[in-house]
């Protein structure tokens, strides 16, 4: 098994243009929180069990920090 560190890049910069929602979809919630945090969750659940992992980083919309904070 290759134990290479490596860091987790999440895109979340999408516009939303093609959903006819008033947000971007990964601002929209489900089940209690934003779509973006659901998939921000995942990976920090598993950072016991992938030790190589170094880092999570979320690249974002520079217009949507507000939505994002």
């Amino acid at each position: 098994m290759n134990n290479r560190n490596f860091h987790v890049l999440i895109v979340a910069g999408g516009t939303g243009s093609r959903t006819d929602a008033n947000l971007p979809k990964q601002y929209l919630n489900i089940a209690g929180k934003p779509l973006l945090r659901h998939t921000i969750d995942v990976f920090t659940s598993l950072s016991n069990k992938l030790p190589a992992m170094r880092s999570i980083r979320v690249v974002i919309n520079p217009s949507h920090v507000d939505m994002y904070e």
